[in-house]
């Protein structure tokens, strides 16, 4: 038996049905809790990547000044 055989999963498989729960719900908030930023409806996507980025590093209202 090789050692990969042997090593468990990180993860456990999770049933296509809890999969299906958790992506409704987790859709269901997003619905009800999305800011409108205007790099989701950019059509440039170096303009989204760099927001993206910035965004992590930096008070959203500053990205939002600068974009």
């Amino acid at each position: 038996m090789s050692r990969a055989a042997s090593v468990p999963p990180a993860l456990p498989a999770i049933a296509p049905a809890r999969l299906r729960a958790v992506r409704s719900r987790l859709l269901a908030w997003y619905a009800e809790h999305e800011q409108p930023f205007p790099w989701r409806t950019a059509r440039d996507p170096y303009a989204a990547m760099v927001a993206a980025v910035a965004a992590q590093q930096t008070q959203m209202s500053r990205v939002l000044e600068i974009y």
